[in-house]
């Protein structure tokens, strides 16, 4: 690790600016949880600033009244790195991403936490196929797991309601005396959400990303109107 460092005392108020260099970190997971923000677990956001040279480049302010920084210093400069780490995370994928995508937090109601999210993959209602529309998405997802190799992503399928309506038309369209039976209905939405985790895990794979670092969850069949979509959860 290497350090750069300017202080500035003014009264009783201290100002650190610093600049800190980390090569081979490894970080424990459940360490990191415990040190974690509310939205942006530690090992993530250093997952996402852990270069392919296994490099952390990380800028860290630090301002508090003097007093406390000498009784308290660890605390004040474990909170610093993790505020500091959480935003630089923030900054890298909006600028890899951008203006296709961004960090969302969105509720699990299995945990009521907030997880980190990147933008959903949106497909055509029906369809498994990824749109041409969201070649360039998939892309910089691509180039942003090549260049973050620390980075593991969870990839969930989602049917909605639009898909319902699509496969329904084309059943009646295909047999008009048949009506499909509402529990083949749901059977093939959700064999239409897993497909749509399938697709895009078989498109990283073949972009170069290792099967290892991509997870899938129990595709979802929802109820609302929806966007057809592809969740991508850290």
């Amino acid at each position: 690790m290497g350090l750069d460092s300017s202080i500035k005392i003014t009264d009783n108020q201290i100002a650190a600016k610093n600049r800190v260099r980390i090569e081979g970190l490894k970080v424990d997971a459940s360490q990191a949880e415990a040190q974690a923000s509310a939205d942006l677990p530690l090992s993530v956001a250093l997952n996402l600033l852990k270069d392919q040279d296994g490099r952390i480049d990380l800028k860290v302010p630090i301002q508090t009244k003097l007093g406390k920084f000498a009784v308290d210093t660890s605390d004040i400069v474990n909170t610093a790195l993790a505020n500091a780490a959480k935003q630089a995370a923030f900054a890298y994928v909006k600028q890899a991403l951008q203006p296709l995508g961004t960090l969302l937090f969105v509720k699990d109601m299995a945990s009521a936490a907030a997880k980190p999210r990147f933008q959903p993959l949106i497909f055509a209602s029906g369809s498994a196929d990824i749109a041409a529309s969201q070649q360039d998405y998939i892309n910089k997802i691509v180039a942003l797991m090549i260049n973050r190799p620390g980075l593991t992503i969870t990839l969930c399928g989602v049917a909605t309601q639009a898909d319902k309506i699509a496969s329904s038309v084309v059943e009646q369209h295909r047999d008009a005396d048949a009506e499909l039976a509402a529990e083949d209905l749901a059977a093939k939405l959700q064999i239409l959400a897993e497909t749509r985790g399938k697709v895009v895990t078989r498109r990283l794979v073949d972009a170069g990303i290792a099967v290892e670092r991509l997870f899938s969850c129990r595709p979802q069949v929802l109820a609302d109107d929806s966007a057809p979509r592809l969740t991508i959860s850290l």
